[in-house]
């Protein structure tokens, strides 16, 4: 439920740790996705020149990383609810007011 880029901590290579799991492990794959991807999205938005220099290629990772590793047929009907709901969260002005 709070699966971002800013809950995930790398040292060297891939080796990371997961930060702030309160609720562990029972999230929904689409919404872990949808709360990491977004992320990407919302910081495009913020520093547009940000997409082309690193969010595009995190954003395609991401989902082709997820598809490699994992047969998920469901994900995307059940990704676009979840999406919505964190777009909202970020447009918030109650979470982010600037």
């Amino acid at each position: 439920g709070d699966f971002h880029p800013y809950n995930l901590l790398f040292r060297d290579g891939t080796n990371f740790s997961v930060i702030d799991a309160s609720r562990g492990g029972r999230g929904d794959p689409a919404d872990d996705l949808a709360a990491l991807g977004v992320n990407y999205l919302f910081g495009a938005v913020v520093a547009p020149s940000a997409w082309a220099s690193g969010y595009e290629r995190l954003w395609e990772e991401l989902w082709a990383t997820y598809f490699d590793a994992r047969e998920d047929a469901g994900l995307l009907e059940a990704f676009g609810p979840f999406l919505a709901w964190r777009l909202l969260v970020v447009a918030s002005p109650v979470w982010y007011p600037r």
